[in-house]
């Protein structure tokens, strides 16, 4: 798992520290949505993080600015901001295996 918590509070805690605080608040007020009290100080003044933050030795290989601009287009506080499974699988990431398997 990409985000690791305790509990719905703590998850959401985790998500906003690399997702960020700006995003959150648009999701919360575009959907009329409110957030319990107890969560406000938690998540107030956190900026995005950028994806090649979370790139280490054991994963450099895999992560290039198309890998981390398909993470960046899947995980979205919004629904609605998501990439589709459809669009996922055409996303030019997976190109080197659609060719491989053109090719047999």
């Amino acid at each position: 798992p990409f985000f690791f918590f305790f509990d719905n509070s703590d998850q959401l805690i985790k998500i906003v520290k690399v997702f960020g605080t700006e995003e959150l608040v648009e999701y919360v007020n575009k959907y009329s949505l409110t957030l319990i009290e107890d969560y406000k100080e938690s998540i107030e003044g956190h900026k995005k993080k950028d994806w090649r933050k979370f790139i280490t030795h054991e994963n450099e290989e895999l992560c290039n600015d198309d890998a981390l601009n398909l993470i960046d287009c899947m995980l979205k506080f919004d629904h609605s901001k998501r990439i589709t499974a459809e669009n996922a699988i055409k996303h030019v990431y997976f190109d080197e295996i659609r060719e491989f398997y053109k090719e047999k």
